[in-house]
């Protein structure tokens, strides 16, 4: 089950992980600092960035993993422990130094929405206060 979050607050959401991993979007580029996971010993992750996010909606238990396609562009490659030998279950995402704060938003909805549509994968509420919530949202949309 995935948390779903209005446009407002899935930004905030995301400006919130952005504040703490320093992400400026007013910036040209404001992922100048982040890398692939094998630069990580000297620069910050995409990976860690994006489960970061990931994690506030509530979806855990996935594997990410960035690598460098060329300077300043991107790969990441998002799949389930038990998918990891299943390349046709990855859900693939390209990722540039320069993306804006709504290239990020369409990068979580694209990955949500893969998640989705994968019945291998699973989704789970990361507490149980988030899966109260979503009781009392059905709860109110199913009277």
């Amino acid at each position: 089950m995935v948390i779903e979050l209005k446009n407002e607050d899935k930004i905030n959401v995301i400006l919130e992980v952005s504040r703490e991993y320093n992400v400026h979007f007013e910036n040209k580029t404001p992922f100048e600092d982040f890398g692939s996971d094998l630069e990580s010993y000297n620069m910050r992750s995409f990976s860690d960035y994006y489960e970061d996010i990931l994690q506030k909606y509530g979806i855990k238990d996935i594997n990410l993993y960035t690598s460098e396609k060329m300077d300043g562009k991107y790969e990441m490659i998002i799949s389930q422990e038990k998918n990891v030998n299943d390349k046709e279950k990855d859900i693939v995402i390209d990722l540039t130094a320069w993306d804006d704060l709504f290239e990020v938003i369409n990068n979580i909805d694209s990955i949500i929405a893969e998640l989705k549509m994968n019945d291998d994968i699973s989704l789970k509420i990361l507490n149980e206060s988030h899966e109260k919530e979503i009781d009392a949202a059905n709860t109110m949309i199913f009277k």
